[in-house]
């Protein structure tokens, strides 16, 4: 109402030489008067992502659901009892939601059941079989990330295809996550701004995004550098995946290597919600328990050492519970197993401690700054801004 109004408004002059200029940003009244120089030199010999680079920016599918929305979309549970047949039907499936940061995106084990003369929008197979950039549509900083996965895509994501893309992919995703394009939106769109701080980064503003091309040796070499930072991230992000899905992707890897042969299974029912939970260790007079809450604690002859102990804590350090929903954590009878298992998590977590992802995201961003020919006082007018965000 009023109030965000006022809070959120903000005047600036405009000079009447502005309008008596042909240039595209000139007629920017949107754009504050002390960031048409910047502006201009970040647009300086750069090209338009669209048509210039890409030839299209896609949109994720909507299945023509009306009253059967559930018929489409189903979960892990449900998907593990349906036939061979039944299951090449169905699609890993992820949200906007899903992709949960710059370079990021966690499958939350949906599935859609995908009938191409179904789909109201986006019911094209080749969309999403091939590598391509998924970009989350509303957030407080744009996310996008490269995906590699086949995954297919709901309508609140964008999706920039290989084989409509001059430039590498990997390259565009470090463009679009970077400061300097944060920067460009939000200084020339933030009439775009929605409530609680989120900005809706709709398909006609991506389109219209500065894109620069190396041009000589040296830009070249900076292209490369950000590229090869890219490919790391994305391996760090995925090594991150793994360690916050403990233990499933540890566990699965060596069922399916054969590695375990027989395992049991620890169930519990939450009598509360919880979030970001640090279970504790615990004995009683004749069995080992982990202490969850109050009046909450998962015992089981299954944990009778340290070692499985520390497996079950491990299980469900920093997770997010919900009331009365069954956890079940599988656990292999084989010590050795258990033994292996913790000693590949203790390994991921040193890897993510010595290679920080926000430190190779900050490299990121000073080359994308040296590569588009800022300086130090471009920078600080940048990173000035996007602190009131």
């Amino acid at each position: 109402g009023l109030h965000y109004l006022l809070t959120n408004l903000h005047f600036y002059e405009v000079r009447q030489s502005r309008f008596n200029n042909n240039e595209e940003l000139i007629f920017d009244f949107s754009l504050p008067e002390e960031f048409l120089p910047l502006i201009s030199k970040i647009v300086n010999k750069s090209v338009k992502l669209s048509p210039d680079i890409v030839s299209d920016i896609k949109r994720g599918l909507r299945p023509d659901t009306g009253k059967f929305k559930d018929r489409f979309f189903i979960g892990l549970d449900e998907f593990s009892h349906l036939t061979a047949d039944e299951k090449r039907l169905y699609k890993k499936h992820i949200r906007g939601e899903d992709i949960i940061g710059k370079y990021r995106v966690a499958w939350k084990g949906e599935y859609v059941k995908f009938e191409p003369e179904k789909m109201a929008e986006g019911g094209k197979k080749e969309l999403y079989e091939q590598p391509k950039i998924v970009i989350k549509e509303i957030g407080k900083n744009l996310r996008a990330s490269y995906d590699n996965e086949k995954y297919y895509c709901a309508k609140s994501i964008h999706l920039i295809l290989e084989e409509n893309s001059k430039a590498d992919l990997k390259y565009l995703t470090a463009l679009l996550n970077s400061q300097l394009l944060d920067f460009y939106f939000k200084s020339r769109f933030y009439l775009n701004r929605l409530g609680r701080g989120s900005f809706r980064y709709r398909e006609q503003f991506l389109k219209q995004f500065p894109i620069k091309l190396p041009q000589t040796p040296a830009e070249q070499k900076l292209a490369d550098e950000i590229t090869s930072l890219v490919e790391q991230i994305l391996s760090l992000a995925k090594t991150e995946q793994r360690v916050e899905g403990f233990p499933d992707p540890y566990f699965d890897e060596l069922l399916d290597s054969g590695e375990i042969d027989e395992f049991d299974e620890i169930r519990w029912t939450p009598k509360r919600a919880y979030k970001d939970l640090e279970p504790q260790a615990a004995k009683e007079e004749w069995a080992r328990v982990i202490v969850i809450g109050k009046n909450d604690v998962i015992s089981s002859s299954k944990i009778y050492n340290d070692i499985r102990e520390k497996y079950v804590i491990e299980s469900l350090r920093g997770k997010n519970f919900s009331k009365d929903k069954e956890v079940i954590i599988r656990i292999p009878r084989s010590d050795s197993a258990i033994e292996k298992i913790l000693s590949q998590l203790e390994a991921d977590k040193k890897r993510l401690a010595q290679t920080p992802i926000s430190e190779l995201e900050d490299d990121i961003n000073e080359l994308v700054y040296e590569l588009y020919g800022l300086d130090e006082e471009d920078k600080k007018v940048i990173e000035e801004f996007l602190e009131r965000f």
